[in-house]
């Protein structure tokens, strides 16, 4: 059909595709149904695009390419899934096509070979063909204990797909996806639909066509599925308050979020799930915006949390702590140590002069990791030589400060000899082949030393003690959220031991409403406070946030440019904070600044951006906007 003239062609049809571009316009003889995959060619290249709308032309026009060819006769994303992957485009205030290519699986596209054998068209109730869907409601379930948790989400669940609906359940990590898959099977047996990016494309592929038709099916997955071309009557999400269900890359987006946003639009019935609420759900209960279901906040026979305060200790292994190692070994039981803190040494200092060894790139202090006898950037991966003399005095008086989990691997080696001790983190299980091979060597493990990813080993058999090295590290998070983030890590290993087990919690500050929160499973006292806390500084859910960050390779031109966005902001509406550069200024040779707008309204704050959009242009600094930014950073 290339060769169509223009006479021909007296349809427009605007696709959209893979790049950082607005929707382009072609011509064809006749209209295509938004949502069906086409082959355009662009810029000398031919690729495969979305639709978005046919419209008729009154007279041909000239310089219209026309498009090549139509890859299937039913569209491959929906009406409703298109105006809202539109609306993440504008929310987001990022490309169209480059939102269609993070949402929509790999397989979209692949421009089809010769032999490739047409998409079968979905079967089924297609959409607006289905029964009306639940009304609009959101529930915050907060219920200790995953497996009452999970009971929980499969009776909802059940009711909903008795009445001829789909469900969406998110998770936001994959063991909790793997530990609530093999959950759900035990009572919807194939009547799952798996969606994450670590299965296999054929998997993703059966997944989405199968959602096309919207079933009476469980489409469980990571924070992708959000995308899911389903009309849902229920949507789950498991451990609501986890920030991996933000994206850190690309498309900045929040699936947890997003989910209440396709609730909204499909009026269906959405359970925010966890141990505990996130404070924006708690303050919305509150405010009567949601429904809380009341439950046993702390279930029978938990383990008491022991808090161990280290002003008065020496080091980072208390005597209760190592006691309690002992004990453990003793009764032939496995020991779990959290140090969210990989390497030997976080910052290397010369005791002579002071000077202390940073990333040329990114002027963050290097760590030293003793097992590779290198210098490490954990911003942007730069790897150095270890270096036995001082670069400014020539001495070789070095000095390690604070402690990774390969310092504590050292340290437990010498104190427990003959103890197999397995560390996980990113050197050791940052690749799914390194862990695998950790997960082999799992059963013989007596001591585990972990960072987060400890949780990527899944459930650990005969665990009798976990010990937090530093419970109050992530409180100085340069984020809002850290007492939040802290208090879900804590969460999170305290639901991986059993009842008989114990757990043991060190830090310099026993005081801390956090601290005190979750060793008395008072976790309302911890939102009531924190909402305080928030309110004074007024953060979300009191207000909503933009964060603006200029970035450059040249540190005057940034901190200009900066300035000038402030200069235009000024009198706008919003609370402006900043400039200010960045808490990680240098990272990979970009210098950063930053912005943040402060405002109770949303549309003010979106308004805003784009009254002063086209002014925001400036010569080798670019731009970045975040609505609703995860970290502050």
């Amino acid at each position: 059909m290339s060769g169509i003239r223009p006479e021909e062609a007296s349809w427009a049809v605007e696709v959209i595709v893979p790049l950082p571009l607005a929707p382009l316009t072609y011509c064809y003889p006749f209209p295509i149904e938004p949502g069906v995959r086409v082959i355009v060619s662009v810029q000398k290249r031919t690729l495969v695009g979305i639709v978005r709308r046919s419209y008729p032309l009154d007279q041909p026009v000239s310089g219209l390419k026309a498009v090549e060819k139509i890859l299937e006769d039913f569209p491959l994303v929906p009406k409703d899934l298109l105006a809202f992957l539109e609306w993440v485009a504008d929310y987001y205030f990022y490309p169209l096509g480059k939102v269609l290519k993070t949402a929509l699986p790999p397989f979209f596209w692949r421009r089809p070979g010769p032999r490739t054998k047409p998409l079968p068209p979905p079967q089924g109730p297609q959409k607006g063909e289905t029964e009306e869907p639940l009304g609009p409601r959101v529930e915050v379930y907060a219920q200790l204990g995953y497996l009452k948790r999970l009971d929980h989400y499969i009776e909802a669940a059940t009711s909903v797909l008795a009445k001829g609906q789909s469900v969406l359940f998110l998770v936001p990590e994959i063991v909790d996806f793997e530990r609530i898959y093999q959950g759900l099977s035990k009572v919807f047996g194939a009547n799952i639909f798996p969606y994450a990016s670590h299965l296999p494309a054929g998997k993703r592929k059966q997944t989405w066509l199968a959602a096309l038709s919207s079933p009476p099916a469980v489409f469980l997955g990571l924070k992708s599925a959000v995308f899911l071309p389903l009309r849902p009557g229920l949507i789950i999400v498991e451990k609501e308050a986890s920030g991996a269900y933000g994206q850190e890359e690309g498309l900045l987006y929040q699936a947890r979020n997003l989910a209440l946003v396709r609730a909204q639009r499909a009026k269906a019935k959405i359970i925010l799930g966890g141990a505990l609420p996130s404070v924006s759900s708690f303050y919305r209960v509150l405010t009567g915006q949601y429904i809380l279901t009341k439950t046993r906040t702390t279930p029978e026979k938990r383990p008491r949390v022991n808090i161990i305060d280290l002003s008065s200790q020496r080091g980072y292994l208390s005597k209760n702590l190592l006691n309690a190692l002992k004990i453990t070994l003793g009764h032939g039981q496995k020991a779990l140590l959290f140090l969210n803190r990989r390497g030997f040494a976080p910052v290397l200092r010369c005791e002579n002069c002071g000077y202390v060894w940073r990333c040329p790139k990114c002027d963050f202090a290097l760590t030293y990791h003793r097992q590779e006898d290198a210098l490490r950037c954990h911003l942007c991966g730069l790897s150095l030589p270890a270096l036995p003399l001082c670069p400014e005095c020539g001495q070789e008086k070095v000095h390690f400060l604070g402690a990774g989990t390969e310092r504590l691997q050292d340290v437990l080696l010498r104190l427990f000899p003959g103890v197999n001790i397995l560390r996980v983190d990113h050197e050791t299980a940052g690749t799914p082949k390194k862990l695998a091979s950790i997960r082999k060597r799992l059963p013989l493990a007596e001591i585990i030393i972990g960072t987060r990813l400890i949780r990527r080993l899944g459930p650990i058999s005969s665990l009798g003690l976990i010990g937090v090295v530093l419970a109050d590290k992530g409180l100085h998070f340069p984020d809002y959220r850290a007492p939040e983030r802290t208090l879900e890590i804590l969460i999170d290993l305290y639901e991986a031991l059993p009842p008989q087990g114990r757990f043991i919690l060190q830090t310099f500050l026993p005081e801390h409403y956090v601290i005190q929160a979750f060793a008395r499973k008072k976790f309302e006292l911890f939102l009531t406070e924190e909402l305080k806390r928030r309110k004074s500084l007024n953060f979300p859910p009191f207000s909503r946030l933009f964060l603006l960050e200029l970035q450059g390779r040249d540190p005057q031109k940034v901190e200009e440019a900066a300035f000038k966005v402030q200069a235009l902001l000024e009198g706008q509406g919003p609370e402006i904070l900043g400039p200010s550069p960045a808490p990680f200024y240098h990272i990979k040779g970009f210098y950063r600044w930053m912005i943040l707008l402060k405002h109770k309204r949303l549309v003010v704050l979106q308004e805003t951006i784009k009254k002063i959009a086209d002014s925001l242009a400036y010569k080798g600094v670019k731009l970045l906007i975040f609505p609703d930014p995860g970290e502050i950073l």
